[in-house]
């Protein structure tokens, strides 16, 4: 494709940086965006010289944009006439890279639209003497896309699959998925701790005949089991997943006792200062919530799990929640058949 001192206009953007070899400029930042996709490379000759690459940020509508200026040796008024082909000779569609000639300030803007698998060479001359060059030559790094998805069946271990998605282009990266990682999401956590701890508050009963608000104390030790990301990496890794063996698993650990702040008498009996009743224990599993927040929590929609993985250096994380029924109930046993008044 051969162009001659034209201009296409209506190229607006906010672009995401490119990646510049050859003119001493490197990686480009935009607005805490990461870098785009396209390389350049650039050859000069004696008459006609590439000067300066500037490189601008990506919009939704194209993959970045670079400003590619020249100087003319000598520097005399010129026809300047460019050329835009794949490595192989054959032609670049318009769609692909958008050039516009800026004759005044000699410079060319590139825009990348679309994805390419073959190199691209911009092939700058001038008219009247077509055996003096400078080129540019275009490569595009492969955009990945990753998306990731749970799977939750019955008896079956948990497993996130990950898959990821490429472009294609002239520089291929790795695409194998890394380092996954498993954790609670934290606003879970926070709800369903909070949401058993007020059952537990409830629970706490057995008061001693001594006991009073006045001078006894309520001595207990609570604690969360299950709801560690340890526990958690084991559904995915070692043991497989029943909604029963879930709910069996998490649950609030609580025991309890009184103490007496100073002596009572009651009757002939002193209890002295330091004086301890039994210890009471129970345990409030996640069935114990409540059906209301149960089915709040566990209706699929509710993020649950925090998933993470590695591909091509670059961080990428996704939230599940878990679809679960309450156990039901499968039997019922009185402790009489009959009783008559």
């Amino acid at each position: 494709m051969k162009k001659k001192n034209k201009i296409i206009a209506g190229i607006t953007a906010a672009l995401i940086g490119l990646t510049c070899v050859g003119v001493g400029v490197g990686m480009v930042y935009t607005n805490g965006q990461g870098e785009s996709n396209t390389i350049t490379t650039v050859e000069s000759s004696n008459a006609v010289k590439i000067i300066n690459v500037k490189r601008a940020a990506a919009t939704e509508n194209n993959y970045g944009s670079t400003m590619i200026y020249y100087t003319l040796n000598p520097n005399v008024k010129a026809n300047i006439e460019y050329s835009l082909t794949y490595s192989d000779g054959s032609e670049v569609a318009s769609d692909v890279l958008t050039v516009t000639h800026e004759t005044v300030n000699k410079y060319f803007n590139v825009v990348c639209n679309k994805p390419f698998t073959k190199q691209i060479v911009l092939k700058v001359f001038p008219s009247n003497n077509t055996s003096v060059s400078a080129s540019v030559k275009f490569d595009f790094k492969e955009k990945l896309t990753v998306s990731s998805s749970l799977s939750q069946v019955e008896n079956q271990k948990l497993s996130v699959e990950t898959e990821v998605e490429t472009t294609g282009g002239t520089v291929t990266v790795d695409k194998s998925v890394t380092n996954k990682t498993y954790s609670w999401n934290e606003n879970f956590l926070e709800q369903v701790k909070l949401l058993m701890h007020n059952v537990s508050e409830r629970s706490i009963g057995n008061e001693p005949s001594w006991y009073n608000d006045n001078n006894c104390s309520l001595e207990t030790t609570r604690t969360y089991v299950g709801l560690d990301n340890a526990s958690l990496q084991k559904w995915f890794s070692t043991t497989n997943f029943t909604q029963n063996a879930f709910f069996e698993s998490i649950y609030y650990d609580v025991s309890y006792y009184y103490v007496v702040d100073d002596d009572i008498t009651m009757g002939s009996t002193t209890y002295e200062a330091g004086y301890k009743s039994d210890t009471y224990t129970f345990k409030v599993y996640l069935t114990d919530i409540g059906d209301s927040n149960f089915e709040s929590v566990f209706n699929g929609n509710y993020d649950i799990i925090d998933y993470s993985c590695v591909v091509n250096g670059e961080t990428h994380t996704e939230s599940f929640g878990l679809s679960l029924d309450a156990i039901k109930v499968t039997s019922i046993t009185l402790d009489e058949s009959s009783y008559t008044f």
